[in-house]
């Protein structure tokens, strides 16, 4: 990477930095273009070279931590072909690690005074992640967008009581609560 390309994504990295500090206590609809330049000690110039309008900013943003997402919710898959949950190792899971690195976004999404969309747009993203990797079980006369959504809310929930819980769990602790979880379930639902 040259030195023009890290000029770009260092811009880029404050402009989406400052756009994080101002939603904690600013509705993203009502975040100026100038307010963001401010927070990021950077002028409206600099802006336009990278994006036109605030929802840019935090779109260009979203799609990082959806695809950083995604590649964290995939980790287990990638070492237990046939996917089985009994075989999983809890260290495999990577999705509260994701959620660490991301932290002050996720604060943000489940905060109470935040506008409910983010929270949307995070359950559509893992309710299709979950949706993809679907398997069909014993709940056969239960069509699969109630169990897919049931999915992406349990583990949205347990991701919701971290939050409440100051993220005071480790990742790793986090996993292996999922983990214990997700067998257990699944032994439930075992003939």
């Amino acid at each position: 990477m040259n030195k023009q390309d890290m000029r770009v994504l260092k811009t880029k990295s404050s402009l989406q930095q400052a756009l994080l500090t101002l939603l904690k206590t600013i509705p993203l609809e009502k975040i100026k273009i100038t307010e963001i330049c401010r927070e990021a000690n950077i002028n409206r110039g600099t802006f336009y070279l990278h994006y036109t309008t605030v929802e840019d900013v935090f779109h260009d943003f979203f799609q990082e931590v959806i695809l950083d997402l995604q590649t964290s919710y995939d980790e287990p898959y990638k070492y237990t072909i046939p996917f089985e949950i009994a075989k999983i190792n809890p260290k495999s899971i990577q999705i509260f690690h994701h959620i660490k690195r991301h932290q002050s976004f996720y604060e943000i999404v489940f905060s109470k005074n935040t506008n409910k969309s983010y929270y949307y747009m995070l359950f559509d993203q893992i309710r299709l992640n979950v949706g993809r990797d679907y398997k069909p079980n014993q709940i056969s006369d239960v069509s699969k967008e109630y169990i897919v959504g049931y999915q992406a809310n349990a583990i949205i929930g347990l991701v919701i009581v971290w939050y409440e819980n100051g993220f005071n769990e480790t990742p790793e602790e986090m996993s292996r609560k999922l983990h214990k979880i997700v067998r257990a379930l699944h032994t439930i639902d075992s003939p």
